[in-house]
């Protein structure tokens, strides 16, 4: 793959949680949670990672987007390394790339109103003016399926499915390349998962977004992914397109993965 079709690199990357000290003086616990994991994202596509609670998927998506500095590795952003970018620079790279978190009731402030959510990354950038920042919000409410006339509520006057497409707006609000989907359908009944799958497939086609989609569910990894990569106590065991992935699956832990979900 050439460095054009790539528009994020993961090199390399550890995260090492603990000091292995106690307070006490004594050994304290050491968790590895990634370890040495190298992935590609292809501009325009959809890697989906797999992997059992525990297995490192939401730290690895955290580092890279530098929510969490690793131990040790490095994240290139369309060529550009996050972990050497000073304060300003990765402020201006972040514009670039956005996460959706799993929950998002925990990921929306309770007491700012959703106009003023969504118009918050606006600004903190300092884009536009007022009067273009209004028109932005109201944009990108009618492009996840919201009405302009909502903006002055609460998140808590919303549903599940209606708080998700909220933060999906405030992520795409900067106009980023890349999302980061931790989970993004998890928390949420199982239709109104598939109309948020189906919100994100139609909006990856609308604005070529690429996707770092990271879930448990196999069945929905199958269905919005281009390429799969499975986690395994902090490592990557097997990459490859989802048609041969699930095809034809090489390592056991993969194996397993997809037997159970049958």
């Amino acid at each position: 793959m050439s460095s054009t079709d790539a528009i994020v690199q993961i090199r390399d990357l550890s995260m090492t949680y603990g000091s292995g000290r106690s307070l006490l003086g004594g050994g304290g616990p050491v968790v590895q949670a990634v370890r040495g994991v190298s992935l590609t994202i292809r501009r325009g596509t959809t890697l989906g990672l797999v992997g059992e609670s525990g297995s490192g998927k939401s730290t690895l998506g955290r580092c890279a987007t530098l929510l969490a500095r690793p131990t040790a590795g490095d994240v290139l952003f369309k060529g550009e390394s996050l972990v050497s970018a000073d304060r300003r620079r990765l402020t201006a790279l972040r514009r670039g790339f956005q996460t959706v978190f799993q929950d998002p009731y925990s990921s929306l402030n309770p007491r700012k109103t959703v106009a003023r959510l969504i118009r918050e990354p606006l600004d903190i950038h300092g884009s536009g003016n007022p009067a273009s920042r209004v028109a932005r919000v109201a944009e990108m409410m009618q492009l996840v399926g919201l009405r302009e006339d909502q903006g002055s509520r609460f998140p808590h006057e919303f549903s599940g499915g209606q708080r998700q497409r909220i933060a999906i707006a405030r992520a795409l609000v900067l106009e980023p390349e890349l999302l980061v989907l931790d989970e993004p359908t998890s928390a949420l009944d199982v239709s109104v998962q598939a109309q948020i799958v189906n919100l994100l497939l139609r909006l990856q086609a609308d604005l070529g977004l690429t996707y770092f989609f990271i879930s448990h569910n196999l069945h929905l990894v199958r269905h919005i992914s281009d390429d799969v990569a499975v986690m395994y106590k902090g490592q990557i065991v097997e990459t490859g397109p989802s048609a041969q992935f699930f095809a034809n699956p090489r390592h056991d832990y993969t194996q397993q993965l997809i037997a159970s979900a049958v």
